[in-house]
């Protein structure tokens, strides 16, 4: 049926392109649910909540590859077109990034995975909010870079706002958008020609960075990257203060200081 014609729609990098009947198997990522037997396929009870996986560094990299096709075997078609001319473009150096450096932030994603705001967002979740800004905006000061916080707002019928907060932008998505969707929509505009990292610990939400050009830095690794901030600032802070400390009759002159020593043995007496 030409008017009709059987297939399949792949996306890559932000762009469709179809699969012939025939090819998909060669395409897809994940196993074909269809060939797995009843026996094997196990339905969880209702209401069982199963937590994201969490993969390291060398299995992300595995996904990445198999995602976008830069094994061995060719597959001539758009996507593979543009992993070629990504290719090319990392055989030539490190890329340069023009402008600063932008730091992304799934809001909530951090909240639920550092355990003082997690228990902090389970008797008031604004309150861990708040904390969360009040951290990022000394990070911010810290690092130098633009930093953009973005919360899920996607249930609240309102269109997405961008507010500023000390030296840090918050953003709220809009309606039908989740906080994963807008960070996607700007690496995807971003990822290539500024330096864009993004703090989540969202497994798929890292491969999609990956394939955008941008960087990442998980939960915990930013958590970490704070601790150490504050204790290079507390560091920093005793130094000096240590360095400007100033004692008691330090700075008086010699004649002074000697008449000083007489009082204080009772060789004189005023």
């Amino acid at each position: 049926d030409l008017d009709n014609p059987t297939g399949s729609v792949f996306c890559a990098h932000g762009a469709g392109f179809t699969v012939s009947w025939d090819e998909v198997d060669e395409h897809m990522h994940t196993p074909n649910p269809l060939r797995e037997s009843r026996e094997d396929t196990e339905t969880p009870a209702a209401g069982f909540y199963e937590a994201p996986p969490v993969i390291d560094e060398d299995e992300l990299k595995a996904i990445f590859e198999r995602t976008y096709h830069t094994g061995k075997q060719e597959r001539k078609t758009y996507a593979t077109k543009r992993v070629e001319a990504q290719n090319k473009e990392s055989s030539t150096g490190k890329p340069k990034y023009d402008g600063p450096e932008y730091l992304l932030v799934d809001g909530y994603n951090i909240i639920y995975a550092w355990d003082d705001l997690k228990e902090l967002a389970e008797t008031d979740l604004c309150a861990a909010r708040d904390k969360l800004m009040d951290i990022l905006c000394n990070y911010q000061g810290y690092k130098k870079n633009v930093l953009i916080l973005v919360f899920d707002a996607y249930k609240v019928p309102v269109n997405s706002t961008v507010s500023k907060y000390h030296n840090i932008h918050v953003v709220y998505t809009k309606e039908a958008e989740t906080a994963d969707q807008y960070i996607e929509k700007t690496v995807h505009a971003m990822g290539r020609k500024y330096h864009v990292t993004v703090a989540t610990s969202d497994a798929v939400e890292q491969v999609i960075i990956m394939g955008q050009g941008a960087h990442r830095i998980s939960a915990r690794g930013l958590l970490e990257e704070v601790e150490l901030m504050n204790r290079e600032i507390r560091e920093t802070y005793l130094e000096k203060e240590k360095e400007t400390k100033a004692y008691l009759f330090e700075n008086v002159s010699e004649d002074m200081s000697q008449l000083i020593d007489e009082v204080k043995n009772g060789k004189r007496i005023f």
